[in-house]
């Protein structure tokens, strides 16, 4: 807990920044995730970053895992003029801390790839998944390891998180999962309703497809981490 509480605070500047919460009204009447216009758009990014910085602070480790859900957000809030000076040094980023996570790995991987994905509809080249992989072996490379031992090193760490739930799995408190359901449940319908606007604009409904796809990915995964994946948090 106090190691949350002392970075909550830097957590909700930064997913405010990769969110863009304008407090200004765009006056279109679009309520959208992507640029937070409108009353109701806007309480709904200031919800949604408390959030994720909040439970990012509580994971410990696990908030690395917020690093790639910055670079989505940061990204389809305006795929089509997107601005690549954030998400692009955040997929390299990814890269790096999966070295060290391997969960975060994969959920960054899903995630870009869905980016990507956002990418190749507008005929543009994928820059996301290769940013990544490419800080991923250089980072690598660099830690001293030899290329040779490469597939051994992703096949023990795929293991390491298939075997999360034999090895880590504790009874808990059914109330507990209630109280995640109901928290999830109001997360999704914020999400959806932020992007409702976009859902039914047939040009804009591809990307918010893609960007609920990896609010999704990134629900599951703390679902796994928070419930089959035990750590410190259920200890305490």
């Amino acid at each position: 807990v106090v190691h949350g509480s002392l970075i909550i605070d830097g957590n909700f500047t930064v997913v405010g920044e990769a969110l863009r919460l304008d407090t200004n009204n765009s006056g279109d009447g679009n309520q959208s995730l992507r640029n937070g216009s409108g009353f109701q758009g806007q309480g709904a990014l200031r919800v949604l970053s408390a959030v994720i910085a909040f439970a990012g602070s509580m994971l410990g480790p696990g908030m690395f895992s917020i690093v790639p859900l910055l670079a989505a957000l940061n990204y389809f809030r305006d795929p089509e003029e997107a601005n690549l000076r954030l998400a692009v040094p955040l997929a390299m980023i990814s890269g790096v801390l999966a070295l060290t996570y391997a969960s975060s790995g994969v959920l960054s991987l899903a995630l870009f790839l869905l980016m990507d994905v956002s990418r190749l509809r507008r005929r543009r080249v994928p820059i996301f998944v290769p940013s990544m992989l490419g800080a991923a072996l250089t980072g690598f490379v660099a830690a001293g390891q030899s290329l040779s031992t490469l597939a051994g090193y992703l096949r023990s760490s795929l293991e390491l998180v298939a075997g999360y739930p034999d090895a880590m799995s504790l009874e808990g408190r059914p109330s507990e999962l209630g109280v995640f359901v109901v928290l999830g449940l109001l997360s999704v319908t914020l999400v959806v309703r932020s992007e409702s606007a976009s859902l039914r604009d047939p040009r804009r409904r591809g990307d918010s497809v893609l960007l609920l796809g990896c609010m999704a990915i990134y629900w599951f995964v703390m679902f796994k981490t928070g419930f089959v994946r035990h750590d410190l948090h259920s200890v305490w």
